[in-house]
């Protein structure tokens, strides 16, 4: 690869590498107010389901059920896993598990 290459892939690293880095050194040293807390341990769920949730509504808001039960048992499976368990990647695991069992059985 030319020396080009390696510099677009170093500036894409620290592109993406600052951002989360200077934050963490930031707060490190601090006490954070137990709402703010709550409030980032809850963010990457909020994330997860603004990702999960659009492709199942309709042009209205609406919940189209029948045109997608498949992927609505998939995030619910995920959804119950992630309730009880309070982790994310068992949450995915179950999710992805229920995808290929659907398939499988479809």
């Amino acid at each position: 690869m030319g020396q080009e290459i390696w510099i677009i892939i170093v500036g894409m690293a620290l592109v993406t590498f600052i951002p989360r880095v200077i934050p963490f050194f930031i707060i490190s040293g601090e006490k954070m107010h137990p709402a703010l807390k709550e409030w980032l341990r809850l963010l990457p769920i909020v994330i997860f389901a603004s990702m999960i949730a659009p492709p199942l509504l309709t042009g209205d808001g609406q919940i189209a059920v029948t045109e997608h039960l498949r992927e609505i048992g998939i995030v619910l499976t995920g959804a119950i896993v992630a309730y009880f368990t309070k982790k994310i990647p068992l949450s995915l695991g179950a999710a992805v598990i229920a995808l290929f069992l659907i398939n499988f059985l479809s």
